[in-house]
């Protein structure tokens, strides 16, 4: 369903500590340090990759560790005996015997996954001070464009004009290294290190790629991001608020979660984005999530359903009414953006309290028993689609009679300008249906809404094969045209900064 979607979760992948060695200098690196990476498939019709970490410690031609598959610690032991390199892991039903050979600092090969064999890929990382990675998130650009480079589990870049999105894994203290898919570190495509002006702040970016083309980009932003707390109903909220370079006030946005205990964090790229068009940007850890005081779930244990999402909107709106009443926030234009269970949360939190507007990606549209029942049937469909298609289930849903209410008189009802974005191939939501009803409402009711789909997008509007989320980290790009399209909406809405001015 669509509440247990939108992960942007691609990148939380679980580092465990690095296992200390005895080991004399000039070893086999494989002895000691973390190893980053995964497994799968990349080609043909099964594409999934699973994230794994691994920490090794070497005692002669022994190995021993620990692995996190999906986040689940695990026991392996193994031997190396020149080559190849080969350990088992321990307690795991599906996972087997990793078998291959180490090239520099990868070590390539398979992993017998039951009853199949799948493609293997890890990275030796070389970890600097905690600090480092934080302090190297920001936005960088030159003639070319923009570079977005934000802390998840690692640095994640993105670049908005291609769509480009890796995880980079640490080479040393300084320099970053990334492969040919999202959260695939190997082989390597380009290394990225970060420089720093005479008093040892990160001021640039230098992008080198596999083809030898190199880029310097300087650090424009955000000028800072500061520490926000505000009361919603009794409790306090925390979240960060990032400002752009200048002087404000500044107009804001108030990223909106999709389902789930999200923190802050779960923003993911989009507060920089925002602060690249000149906007601050508030990201919040939900009520009850992170630092946010007060209890995720309702009274009666519910969450996720109709009467959740009524309180999460009063939340919305009281981080709008905290923003507006901000000195370095210009209070009468601060807009919402979010995705997925957003969708609904939105429009419901600008009729508690006006807003410039609202962005909704992959968001919810129909009743919610549509979204689950689709939801439920789609994700379900073979990888290969020798089944029934994504398109079968949005027909067969369009004779199905929901009986629980809808959303309608709260989109009705927004009067700020809307910009809706979905993905043909969005396998938790059903884009079709939703953007159908968009604009019907907006047609009906005269409103200011406007609705774009990119057919090739998952829910996450990054280009996919299929949808399933067993691609999610072995994705390439986001779908091209998507950053642009929301920068010329707000410019043709008169809302970023240098449009009003």
């Amino acid at each position: 369903m669509l509440f247990r979607l939108f992960r942007w979760s691609v990148l939380g992948l679980a580092v465990l500590p690095s296992l200390h060695s005895q080991e004399p200098a000039g070893a086999l690196p494989i002895e000691t340090g973390i190893w980053s990476g995964g497994h799968g498939s990349l080609e043909g019709e099964r594409v999934e990759w699973v994230p794994l970490g691994i920490a090794f410690e070497r005692k002669g031609a022994s190995l021993s560790g620990e692995a996190a598959v999906q986040g689940v610690p695990m026991k392996l032991s193994g031997t190396i005996d020149g080559d190849p390199v080969e350990f088992r892991f321990g307690r795991s039903i599906a996972l087997r015997v990793f078998r291959g050979q180490l090239q520099g600092d990868t070590l390539i090969g398979t992993i017998d996954v039951g009853g199949r064999t799948d493609v293997a890929r890890l990275v030796r990382e070389r970890a600097g001070p905690a600090t480092a990675d934080a302090g190297n998130a920001g936005i960088y650009a030159d003639e070319a464009g923009t570079v977005l480079v934000r802390l998840s589990r690692h640095l994640v870049f993105l670049e908005p004009a291609t769509g480009l999105s890796r995880a980079l894994y640490t080479y040393d203290g300084e320099r970053y290294r990334y492969g040919p898919r999202l959260a695939v570190p190997a082989p390597v495509s380009g290394e990225m290190r970060f420089g720093r002006d005479p008093t040892g702040r990160i001021d640039a970016l230098v992008w080198e790629t596999a083809e030898g083309g190199t880029r310097t980009l300087k650090r424009i932003g955000p000028a800072a991001v500061q520490p926000f707390a505000f009361r919603s109903h009794g409790f306090t909220l925390h979240g960060d608020l990032y400002l752009p370079p200048g002087e404000g006030p500044h107009p804001a946005v108030v990223w909106v979660h999709g389902s789930g205990k999200a923190t802050r964090a779960g923003a993911g790229s989009w507060p920089l984005f925002l602060v690249s068009q000149g906007f601050a940007a508030l990201a919040v850890d939900k009520r009850g999530v992170g630092a946010s005081e007060g209890r995720y779930e309702l009274a009666d244990g519910g969450h996720d359903n109709r009467a959740h999402m009524l309180r999460r909107a009063e939340d919305v709106a009281a981080a709008v009414q905290a923003l507006k009443a901000r000195p370095e926030i210009l209070d009468e234009r601060v807009g919402l953006m979010g995705g997925s269970q957003a969708g609904w949360v939105m429009p419901v939190a600008a009729g508690l309290e006006p807003v410039l507007f609202t962005i909704t990606v992959s968001g919810g549209a129909t009743a919610l028993s549509v979204e689950g029942r689709f939801s439920d049937q789609a994700s379900e469909l073979a990888a290969d689609a020798s089944s029934r298609s994504v398109e079968e289930v949005v027909e067969e849903l369009r004779s199905y009679q929901p009986r629980d209410p809808d959303f309608d008189d709260y989109f009705a009802a927004q009067t700020a300008p809307g910009l809706w974005l979905y993905g043909g191939r969005d396998r938790s939501n059903p884009s079709i249906l939703c953007k159908e009803r968009i604009e019907r409402l907006a047609a009906e009711h005269r409103r200011d809404f406007t609705v774009a789909l990119f057919p090739e997008g998952n829910h996450s509007l990054f280009l996919t094969r299929h949808g399933g989320g067993a691609e999610t980290h072995a994705l390439d790009l986001m779908v091209p045209g998507l950053h642009a399209r929301i920068e010329a909406w707000l410019r043709e809405k008169g809302f970023t900064p240098a449009a009003a001015r």
